[in-house]
């Protein structure tokens, strides 16, 4: 498990603020791995693998990188690592440009550089190292968990009602916010100043397309070709013992083929996971095809998902409540260790792109579509919430999608959700799965570049749907490649139906909701407990419709059919129309999320028994 933490203070009171932060924290003592000297403290903690620091002589300066700087000014780094070079040459980046010098790097990191009282933090394009973090007179603290952040926080915890009405809705948090009001998230393309004054926060890249290139289709594809393999030669350079996971769509499949292709004479493992590796044209029995066309080698690993109460919680801790990922993979963060410790693997190539899904002809679908909703007071979540709980949650929701829509830069409905789509979605979704990971398994994310994605920006929408420059791309490159099938199946559970069916889950579920925790704080256990016990029902069901799958069936339909589809889709969004078994579940990971939040800061007080101060660097116990 990696953690960083630290305290970021420009007055110097940082070791005393560290000292209190440290002993929240949920592992063995982290080892003190960084201090600055004269001018302000950065005083840092880790259980990393990748880290490294540079310091000047007289101490006014100094650098800190947790992960891998692999670009500089669109120069490849000699290892990513931060040789002392290169990190005195970041240093001298931000000394001329300020906060314009994160546009000039690239890589995987969380980096943090002090130039006397002012201290920069930052996070990189994709957010594979997000910190949580508070700020108070000047002294700012962060933790790679949320919940062992908390024990530090200087304030009473409050819930954040539009955050908590979002990850209702959609699953996912506003960028930089969290469930608690005054904690914050710094992700992908996100980075702080802090001064003796404060912290401010601000965004160094954001997918807004603002102009439509001019160049051919062509021309497009050549483009892309050439920065998917530029991306790729920089991450396999540095990659220790790498794995492709490999599922049966483009995405995947390009990235192997590219890496098989550079790689040469040396072997390239690809890999698969999930259940019923048998079920027909499903990704599992694809995957097996692509690497043996490739000539990689293939393995298959049962990933079997046991909900219990150990497992969810560690899976909330692990994860900080992030967006799904203790509904459906309670058990990640144990199968990612096996990989590296029974397979060997150290480094993992995700697939992960922005390149975006079908068009949008009006504007009624892009929030949603985008990860921003509403808690309506008469939707679906009315039969659970209490009417005072709705009458906090319902206006807080709709002032996150006023200020997430008052906020986007781009022109056309589509390119408006593909702007929300990275704020909200790629910064919050890659957040969690990196968090899990097994503190020696790297992920590299080569479609998620920061050049790569600096050029989608001009590329025409017509193009970015539907992966069309993407496909076009690997017909060109791999044409025996993209002639394979694509897989109409996956290999993941069928959770809606198996929340309904499988009385252990829904017993599990009823266990879990009658602990302690948020629910009898909003005083609505009672309601969700009578839920639980009519969600195991007999018979057969009828899943909803997945609302993307809806609009490509009907990108080839008139307009008239998909403005339709698109206000139908606005309809159900307004009525939080959403599987039963999810809002079952998102209530309970706030239940334990905002619970042990809660229990670990009268824990911590308790044993302090002395109310921190600011001489600390912490602000004041409420």
């Amino acid at each position: 498990m990696e953690v960083l933490l630290g305290v970021l203070s420009p007055d110097g009171s940082g070791e005393a603020a560290f000292a209190n932060l440290a002993a929240g924290t949920a592992i063995d003592q982290p080892e003190i791995i960084a201090r600055a000297g004269t001018g302000g403290s950065v005083v840092l903690g880790a259980v990393a693998r990748r880290f490294a620091t540079w310091q000047d002589v007289d101490g006014e300066r100094s650098v800190h990188l947790d992960g891998e700087i692999l670009e500089i000014d669109g120069r490849p780094t000699s290892d990513g690592r931060g040789a002392a070079g290169e990190l005195e040459t970041v240093s001298r980046l931000f000394e001329t440009h300020g906060n314009a010098a994160w546009s000039r790097l690239d890589g995987s990191f969380l980096l943090i550089v002090r130039h006397g009282a002012t201290i920069y933090a930052g996070a990189d394009i994709a957010g594979t190292r997000g910190v949580y973090w508070w700020e108070q007179g000047g002294t700012l603290a962060f933790h790679s968990r949320l919940l062992d952040l908390v024990p530090s926080y200087p304030a009473q915890i409050r819930e954040d009602w539009g955050a908590v009405a979002n990850y209702l809705a959609t699953g996912l948090y506003p960028p930089g916010r969290t469930a608690i009001s005054g904690i914050r998230h710094l992700g992908a393309g996100q980075h702080l100043v802090i001064r003796p004054s404060g912290a401010t926060e601000g965004r160094h890249f954001r997918l807004a397309f603002t102009e439509q290139g001019s160049a051919r289709r062509t021309e497009l594809v050549d483009e892309l070709i050439a920065n998917v393999e530029a991306a790729v030669a920089t991450r396999w350079r540095a990659a220790v013992e790498p794995v492709v996971p490999l599922s049966g769509g483009v995405d995947s499949r390009y990235l192997a083929a590219e890496i098989v292709r550079q790689a040469g004479t040396s072997p390239v493992r690809t890999i698969t996971w999930g259940e019923a590796p048998d079920r027909a044209n499903s990704d599992a029995q694809v995957a097996s095809t692509v690497a043996a066309a490739l000539g990689a080698e293939h393995a298959w690993r049962d990933k079997a998902q046991l909900h219990t109460l150990e497992s969810f919680e560690r899976s909330i801790y692990v994860s900080s409540g992030e967006c799904d990922y203790a509904i459906h993979y309670p058990g990640d963060d144990q199968f990612y260790r096996r990989l590296h410790d029974e397979l060997g693997f150290s480094s993992l190539f995700r697939g992960d792109e922005c390149f975006g899904y079908e068009r949008l002809i009006t504007n009624r679908v892009v929030a949603v579509l985008g990860g921003v909703g509403r808690v309506s007071q008469t939707g679906a979540y009315a039969e659970l919430l209490t009417p005072e709980l709705l009458a906090l949650l319902a206006p807080a929701s709709e002032a996150v999608m006023d200020e997430a829509m008052a906020g986007l830069a781009s022109r056309t409905p589509t390119g408006k959700r593909d702007e929300l789509w990275y704020a909200f979605g790629i910064r919050r979704l890659l957040a969690p799965y990196n968090a899990v990971r097994h503190q020696d398994l790297e992920v590299y994310t080569p479609f998620l570049d920061r050049r790569l994605l600096e050029w989608l920006r001009r590329v025409p929408e017509a193009l970015r749907a539907e992966k069309r420059l993407v496909r076009d791309a690997l017909s060109r490159r791999f044409p025996d490649v993209a002639s394979i099938p694509y897989a109409t199946r996956d290999n993941l559970p069928a959770w809606q139906r198996r929340w309904r069916e499988d009385p252990i889950l829904s017993g599990f579920l009823r266990e879990w909701c009658s602990a302690p925790g948020w629910l009898d704080a909003v005083g609505i256990r009672p309601a969700v407990l009578d839920r639980i016990e009519r969600l195991h029902v007999a018979g057969p069901i009828t899943a909803d419709p997945a609302w993307r799958r809806d609009l490509r069936r009907l990108l080839n339909r008139s307009a008239p059919s998909r403005i339709l589809l698109e206000l139908g889709l606005e309809r159900r969004a307004e009525r939080n129309a959403l599987p039963e078994y999810l809002q079952l579940l998102r209530l309970a990971v706030l239940h334990g999320l905002l619970g042990s939040a809660r229990r670990r800061q009268s824990e911590r007080l308790v044993a302090v028994q002395v109310p921190m101060t600011r001489s600390s660097g912490s602000g004041t116990t409420n």
